[in-house]
């Protein structure tokens, strides 16, 4: 904790803060999240042991971040609250290009719920967003194609990562031609 103290007057300078595997915990990302910058590009906090509590507070602060492109944060133990916080956080920065929330099985059903609901606010171009591995059912993917549906991103360079989820191929289908320029296919 105390190293992370003494990060907080310099994280704010940085361009690169590769802090990932290093276990922060709650109190470690609250204190980082203090700090954040209009300098920061890249923010790597993958496996840093982040809940709720510092998620909620990166979220908070994530508007700080103005030029922030990349926004690591897979293998934590972040949950719906902690999405959704970091979803309305990330939505005023338009300069990011990629989010990595794959690893976070506590984000689940209701997670993805929250997310989805945070997405017509998202105007990045390109984005990629990595949802591998958080738990996101057919029900939640379902929600997702709907808000895409609702508002469209195909043509502007958008990626949603899946995998190792129990969704059908079927749903990760329709989602992959709600963002690309993929030929309808008809399955029977």
């Amino acid at each position: 904790l105390e190293g992370c103290k003494a990060l907080v007057p310099v994280i704010g300078s940085m361009e690169v803060a590769r802090l990932g595997c290093n276990p922060l915990g709650d109190a470690g990302g609250e204190q980082l999240a203090n700090g954040l910058g209009r300098s920061l590009r890249i923010l790597d906090l993958r496996q840093a042991e982040l809940g709720e509590a510092a998620t909620l507070a990166l979220g908070r602060k994530l508007r700080d971040a103005a030029t922030l492109q990349e926004l690591l944060l897979s293998g934590n133990n972040i949950g719906p609250a902690g999405a959704q916080a970091l979803a309305e956080g990330w939505a005023w920065i338009s300069s990011l290009r990629h989010v990595d929330l794959s690893g976070n099985m506590a984000i689940g059903k209701e997670g993805v719920d929250l997310l989805v609901d945070e997405l017509p606010f998202w105007q990045q171009a390109p984005f990629r967003l990595s949802l591998a591995s958080i738990g996101c059912e057919d029900e939640g993917a379902k929600r997702l194609a709907a808000a895409l549906r609702k508002n469209p991103r195909k043509g502007r360079g958008w990626t949603i990562d899946l995998q190792n989820n129990p969704i059908g191929s079927w749903m990760k289908l329709q989602i992959l031609q709600l963002l690309e320029e993929v030929p309808d296919v008809y399955i029977p």
